[in-house]
């Protein structure tokens, strides 16, 4: 009888702190970073092998929260647990001044170079502006990356790129086309759509408006499942080269 209460004691623990796991991603997912912190405080005593997925939350919900001071501890459990763990890679998605802290604060480990981890970076990362933030640019080397891929030449992308150059004095950011035409795709379904106030009938009409479009971003028709043909990324490597 004993041994039967200690396994179901074990079973106890074991689901309440899964459960603990679940409620802290779900508040994450829902933006609620102050209830995400108290769960996965607790789930990081009980979940020991999930020690990498809980600290790199727990600094983003600290990052998010403005609690500088408890995102940089949970940073620096972070890094130790993917040192511990041995990792062979390493994904890197940040901002720019996020992403050097943490290429400085891994080189400061050592945890860089051919025997360190992989990373990978997107957007700004890959831009000359993040380079020349640097002193010491050979850091980068052999960092990966992607962008979004360069606007298609056509009539209405180019019109578009000239409206907001003239109208803002700057040429459009890396995701203001593809945000101007969503918002197009979005008010032209609801104009469409029997109920414009009913989600499900302003997405019963995406597809049509979606064939044949032309915007922002190019020309293209939605594929069956929703997403837009062709290359949207550019992939890149820094090397020797990109460092100098």
């Amino acid at each position: 009888m004993k041994r039967l209460f200690l396994i179901v004691g074990f079973l106890l623990t074991c689901s309440s702190s899964f459960a603990q796991l679940k409620q802290a991603d779900e508040d994450f997912a829902n933006f609620k970073y102050t209830e995400a912190v108290k769960a996965y405080e607790h789930a990081l005593k009980a979940n020991p092998t999930k020690e990498q997925h809980i600290v790199m939350r727990l600094a983003e919900s600290y990052r998010l929260l403005g609690d500088y001071e408890n995102a940089e501890k949970a940073k620096e459990q972070r890094d130790a647990a993917v040192k511990a763990a041995e990792c062979d890679g390493v994904i890197l998605i940040s901002e720019m001044t996020d992403g050097m802290a943490i290429l400085e604060e891994l080189n400061a480990q050592e945890m860089l170079g051919e025997d360190g981890v992989t990373l990978v970076g997107h957007g700004a990362i890959g831009s000359s502006e993040f380079i020349e933030m640097f002193d010491n640019p050979g850091l980068l080397n052999g960092l990966y990356g992607s962008r979004n891929s360069a606007p298609v030449n056509t009539l209405d992308a180019n019109i578009f790129i000239n409206k907001y150059t003239t109208e803002f004095g700057i040429a459009p950011g890396e995701h203001t086309a593809q945000a101007y035409d969503a918002t197009t795709l979005l008010m032209m379904a609801a104009g469409e759509a029997e109920d414009p106030t009913s989600g499900a009938d302003v997405n019963a009409e995406l597809m049509g408006v979606g064939t044949d479009y032309s915007g922002a971003t190019g020309e293209f028709s939605f594929e069956e499942n929703g997403d837009i043909p062709g290359a949207m990324y550019d992939f890149w490597k820094f090397t020797c080269e990109d460092c100098a």
